[in-house]
């Protein structure tokens, strides 16, 4: 998948084109995310999201997802038996689908995460896409710092 769409020839510098030209399209949403660590262990993430013009806001939805990096799997059976996978980026938890035309063209929530969080070579990613055709209008990613 590539900016919410089909992607064939991931493995060709087609791909690299791609991504700098994706990279290069102005932003059609402003996000922003914030992390704050509470005295409990407790993280509160804070996400906020508005598309910069209108009409992205008849089917813009907001997504947030935590991941966690550094995981390890040993693998028992089938064509990988025996050896060790390595996995970064894993969504621990998925939040979303928000819709920003239900709020106006603008979107604020506060999340909590559990305090078996904190440490955890893991982080918060957070964007905004166009439920009909599957534009990314905006994306941000933020560590959670141990």
């Amino acid at each position: 998948m590539l900016n919410g769409g089909d992607f064939r020839g991931w493995q060709s510098s087609r791909f690299s084109q791609s991504i700098d030209n994706s990279l290069k399209q102005p932003a059609r949403a402003n996000l922003q995310l914030s992390l704050a660590p509470q005295a409990s262990g407790e993280i509160t993430v804070k996400a906020s999201a508005q598309t910069v013009k209108a009409e992205d806001r008849k089917n813009a939805d907001v997504y947030i997802a935590v991941y966690e990096n550094n995981l390890k799997s040993n693998v028992s059976a089938g064509e990988n038996n025996g050896r060790l996978l390595e996995h970064d980026y894993v969504v621990r938890e998925w939040l979303g689908l928000y819709k920003l035309d239900e709020k106006d063209g603008a979107w604020q929530r506060n999340l909590t995460l559990k305090p078996e969080w904190k440490g955890r070579v893991a982080g918060v990613a957070t964007f905004v896409q166009n439920r009909s055709n599957g534009d990314v209008l905006q994306a941000l990613s933020l560590p959670f710092c141990s």
